[in-house]
Order: structure tokens, then C-alpha cells, then sequence
């Protein structure tokens, strides 16, 4: 899987350390960035066969990560994983500085509406199983 190039800036990161408010993977981005990740999902979702596809990731700063003394993980790529055929599937996992998300029909559709909710100012929700490590939170747009 090569990198693709994109517009804008998006950030992802993990919280170091137990808090059961926000586990899982953190993701954020600007206008350019998010308007790019969902053009990328409106050609996914036109595919009829899988797709994984690598996003490089900017830094996360403790700016963008909205944390004051408490420590984080910075992502350094997304590597988007869809299954054309799988009606339903949710899956992340981190390997390294990699975010491995894999998702089904289902999923993308809820990926897509989130990356709306963030382009209209909204943020600080999340997609997956709220009770375990499998969350991938939202957060507003970035400056």
C-alpha cells in the first residue's frame, strides 16, 4: 500500500495510560483535510471491489490533542481497510505509529456523516463499541 497525497491536514492519536472516557484512536483534522479524507470516501464507496489505501498523518500536537499534561501517542498514517462485500465489519488497530481501520458498508456510512458532522463545527462524539478499545472519537475542526 503506497501513501496518497492530500489537501489539508488531519491528526490522529491515542491517550497513553487508562481512561475510560476516551479510549480508542482520536482523530481530527482541518477544513481541507477533512473535505479530502471524504472525497476519498465517496471513492470508496463507488468501488465494488475491497480497498486499502495509506494516509499520511500530521503530527499531533498537544494544541490539536486538546491536552494539557497528559501524554498521547501520535499516529503517523491511516491505512483505510474496505471490504465491498462486508455488509457490516468495525475493526481499528494500531500497529506502531499505523492506524489500522477496517470497516464494511454499514461503517462507511457512519464515517462519512461524522466527517459532515465535523465540517459543520460539531465534534467530541465517537463511532464503535462505546465499551471497548475498538472507539474512533471525533473531534471539532482544527485552526
Amino acid at each position: 500500500m503506497e501513501p496518497i497525497t492530500h489537501d489539508g491536514r488531519l491528526f490522529a492519536w491515542w491517550y497513553a495510560g487508562e481512561n475510560p472516557l476516551y479510549r480508542g484512536c482520536h482523530l481530527r483534522g482541518d477544513e481541507a483535510g477533512c473535505t479530502a479524507l471524504m472525497a476519498l470516501f465517496e471513492a470508496i464507496e463507488a468501488s465494488a471491489t475491497p480497498v486499502s489505501q495509506l494516509l499520511p498523518l500530521s503530527p499531533a500536537t498537544a494544541a490539536v490533542a486538546r491536552v494539557a499534561g497528559r501524554a498521547f501517542r501520535v499516529i503517523q498514517q491511516l491505512a483505510l481497510h474496505y471490504d465491498a462485500g462486508e455488509a457490516s465489519c468495525w475493526q481499528t488497530r494500531e500497529d506502531g505509529a499505523t492506524l489500522h481501520l477496517h470497516f464494511g458498508a454499514r461503517e462507511l456510512a457512519l464515517l462519512q456523516t461524522a466527517l459532515l458532522r465535523i465540517l459543520k463545527g460539531e465534534g467530541n462524539f465517537a463511532l464503535g463499541d462505546q465499551n471497548d478499545e475498538q472507539l474512533l472519537h471525533f473531534w471539532p475542526l482544527a485552526g
